[in-house]
């Protein structure tokens, strides 16, 4: 896996009817690699925290980890908008797949 560097990409979470598009969420992952992007932030920085259960979270990080099968770095989203669930969600082995996490805290 290479080293993380230069343009990390908030991926946007697709939905489609309700539920998360796989198929679409693997095309943009290989849209930001094809397109140069040195690493892929999943499930954070996007508006997820407060469309997402802690479970379809855990889904898209290793659903990314094995599309990008390590050619690029997967950071995990682990804030929220709840103090409680922010606390409680930002422990490594929540994702242990990914090259690392992403804390935002609520104020």
């Amino acid at each position: 896996m290479s080293a993380m560097r230069g343009s990390l990409v908030p991926v946007v979470t697709p939905f489609r009817k309700g539920q998360l598009d796989d198929t679409r969420f693997v095309d943009l992952l290989e849209w930001q690699i094809d397109s140069g992007s040195h690493g892929v932030v999943v499930a954070g920085t996007t508006g997820e925290p407060s469309a997402l259960t802690p479970e379809e979270r855990e889904h898209l990080v290793e659903l990314a980890v094995r599309t990008v099968r390590r050619r690029v770095p997967v950071i995990a989203g682990t804030g929220t908008n709840n103090y409680a669930t922010s606390t409680a969600l930002p422990l490594p082995w929540i994702f242990p797949s990914s090259s690392t996490i992403s804390l935002a805290a609520p104020p």
